[in-house]
C-alpha cells in the first residue's frame, strides 16, 4: 500500500468534498487533507463549508456543497487550463508555508490557551 506521501504525489487535482449542506458536522471535519494538498502544491477544488472558505481564500476554487455540476465544471476548469492549477498549487502552497505553520500560528494557541485558563480561574 503507498504512503500518505506517495500518494498525494500522484494526483493532479486536490478535492476536498462534502455532499451535504454546510452543517456544524461538516465544519468541524478535519483539515489536514486541505493542508496536504496545500503542503503538495496542489490546486485545490474545495466545498464552500466551516473554515475552509477562510483557509484556502482565493488559492483554490471553493464549490457549493452537493453540486455536482459545480464541481464538474471546476474539475473541467483545471484539466483545460494547466497554467491555473500550476498557479493555484504555488499560491497554495506559499500560503500554507507563510500563514499555516508553527512559527505564525503558536501565538493564536497560547492565546487560546491563556483564554482558557482565565476563564477556568
Amino acid at each position: 500500500m503507498p504512503s500518505r506521501i506517495e500518494y498525494l504525489v500522484t494526483i493532479h487535482i486536490g478535492l476536498l468534498l462534502v455532499v451535504s449542506d454546510d452543517t456544524k458536522f461538516n465544519q468541524a471535519k478535519s483539515l489536514t487533507k486541505l493542508f496536504e494538498y496545500m503542503a503538495m502544491g496542489k490546486p485545490i477544488i474545495a466545498c464552500s463549508v466551516g473554515e475552509v472558505r477562510r483557509m484556502l481564500g482565493r488559492v483554490g476554487i471553493l464549490v457549493e456543497p452537493g453540486n455536482f455540476y459545480s464541481l464538474a465544471k471546476g474539475i473541467l476548469r483545471l484539466l483545460k487550463n494547466k497554467a491555473l492549477g500550476e498557479t493555484l498549487g504555488r499560491s497554495a502552497r506559499q500560503r500554507v508555508e507563510e500563514k499555516y505553520n508553527w512559527k505564525t500560528t503558536i501565538s493564536s494557541l497560547i492565546s487560546a490557551y491563556n483564554s482558557c485558563l482565565i476563564v477556568g480561574t
